[in-house]
């Protein structure tokens, strides 16, 4: 009878033995199958893993997976993982399983301005339905580490059809970031380094070291204690080192609403002919959404040492916000001063700013209309007696900064003249600075150095190789014991005759 078992058991526990080397070498891929199918209807995209899941059960039960992808209806891939190892803790009983540690490897991921100017990561995660969203099992995180991960930025399709913006040269490598205990309502400290790249014009390589304590809750995420490490270089600066901090940044809400305060900057940098930069600056906080923004005030200052002298700057806003890419300064008040002339040149300004982004991808700048209530600019006088001339001006600054395009409408007063003036610049231009001024008197004589008694006279051929196109029309005109009236002077450059018209 014995025998009879045995002989019954042995080819039956061979093949138990065999469906379970069966089962054990298709459980991976049955774990993946059962991963896509769980995750899907939580995602827009479709999602795949490229490879068989591998998990275990000692010392602690865990899972791997590998080729991550995320592909949108198009066919594009804007998400891919290479690997992604978990290690859990599972409640079966309380329906609860807790992700211990997460490390995430070889993330490439592309961040896309839509047509609609919307991010296509915004539209990832399917709608909640209502009647299911309070069932299921609860997933919690802990540590996560985030290793060998690049980000691109595009702007909308039609900016990059038209050669792109600078935005699109935006790009993050070799980013490490490790947060220590991702719980909900838990500060967990976090650290990320990586590489900042920004493509012409600005050319920025930044290496950028990053630390805080991030705060997740039911209603968003916060961050505190920030603190932004960076050094690098651009197109003309060397050694840059940034400095950046914040004191709290609160991220989330139903209207994707976010806040900041306490942040404030510093920037250091090397210039060829301007010897070491500093600038500064302070913002009390910073409000909205990445539609609609506020500011409170912010305070910026300059300090450069030119090859002669000293220049310094300084920037007071009182609010700066924006709607989409538009943004106005509701006030703002300049003064600079540099002292490569003696007298020193200064000058003060008080004006409303507004300006529009050149993309919808990233605030950056494109166009810039500054509307100058009032004006101050003093400078060495053109006579050579150790004097200053004070110009006094109000009018309209239009700047195109992508072409670096000025244009200008001025209304002023020096001494006892009055003037109004038209000034633009084009660069890349035979003669790219463009004058058309009229003054209602002018005391020529004042402005000319004085006569030496055994010298030649005074040499004005020197503005023949200006760079400019001006024509000054004078009402009453004084020389000496000459008066005109009604006389017009025009200058054009690049060595170009000197005309005079009565």
């Amino acid at each position: 009878m014995g025998r009879f078992v045995r002989r019954i058991l042995s080819p039956a526990l061979v093949a138990v033995l065999l469906i379970g080397a069966l089962l054990v070498q298709q459980s991976g891929t049955l774990l993946r199958t059962a991963l896509e199918r769980g995750l899907q209807p939580l995602l827009v995209p479709t999602l795949r893993i490229g490879a068989p899941v591998e998990w275990r059960l000692l010392p602690q039960p865990g899972l791997t997976l590998r080729a991550i992808t995320l592909t949108e209806a198009d066919g594009s891939t804007p998400l891919v993982l290479r690997e992604a190892e978990l290690s859990l803790a599972i409640d079966a009983a309380a329906r609860h399983i807790t992700i211990d540690a997460l490390d995430l490897t070889g993330l490439e991921l592309t961040l896309t301005k839509a047509a609609d100017h919307g991010w296509n990561a915004a539209g990832w995660l399917a709608p909640r339905d209502a009647a299911t969203s309070g069932s299921g099992v609860a997933v919690t995180v802990g540590r996560l580490h985030l290793r060998e991960a690049s980000v691109r930025v595009l702007g909308p399709p039609e900016d990059r059809a038209s050669g792109g913006r600078p935005v699109d040269g935006l790009r993050l490598d070799a980013l490490e970031v490790a947060i220590e205990a991702l719980q909900p309502g838990v500060a967990a400290p976090f650290t990320l380094a990586g590489e900042v790249r920004i493509g012409p014009p600005a050319g920025l390589e930044l290496h950028l070291e990053t630390s805080g304590a991030l705060t997740i809750g039911e209603a968003g995420a916060a961050i505190d204690a920030l603190r932004v490490d960076g050094r690098g270089r651009s197109e003309g600066l060397e050694a840059i080192v940034v400095v950046l901090g914040a004191e709290r940044i609160e991220l989330g809400g139903t209207d994707g609403s976010a806040s900041a305060s306490a942040i404030a900057w510093q920037i250091a940098a090397e210039k060829d002919g301007f010897g070491p930069l500093r600038a500064s600056g302070t913002l009390s906080r910073l409000t909205g959404t990445a539609q609609a923004w506020r500011s409170g005030p912010i305070e910026l200052s300059l300090e450069a040492a030119p090859a002669t002298g000293s220049l310094t700057a300084r920037l007071d806003v009182d609010e700066l916000a924006g709607v989409a890419s538009q943004w106005s300064a509701s006030h703002l008040s300049l003064s600079a001063r540099s002292t490569a002339g003696s007298p020193p040149l200064e000058l003060t300004l008080a004006a409303h700013a507004r300006g529009e982004g050149g993309t919808d991808a990233l605030p950056w700048p494109g166009a810039l209309t500054l509307e100058v209530a009032s004006a101050t600019l003093r400078t060495p006088h053109p006579s050579g007696s150790g004097d200053a001339l004070a110009i006094e001006w109000s009018g309209r600054l239009q700047a195109a900064l992508a072409s670096a395009e000025v244009d200008a409408v001025l209304d002023g007063r020096f001494d006892d003249s009055r003037f109004e003036a038209r000034a633009s610049y084009r660069p890349g231009t035979a003669l790219p600075v463009r004058l058309d001024a009229a003054v209602d008197r002018l005391a020529l004589d004042r402005y000319l150095p004085p006569a030496q008694p055994d010298g030649p006279p005074p040499d004005l051929t020197s503005w023949r190789r200006w760079p400019v196109e001006a024509e000054l029309r004078i009402e009453e005109l004084k020389l000496g014991e000459l008066t005109a009236q009604d006389g017009r002077i025009r200058l054009r450059g690049g060595d170009m005759p000197l005309t005079v018209a009565p």
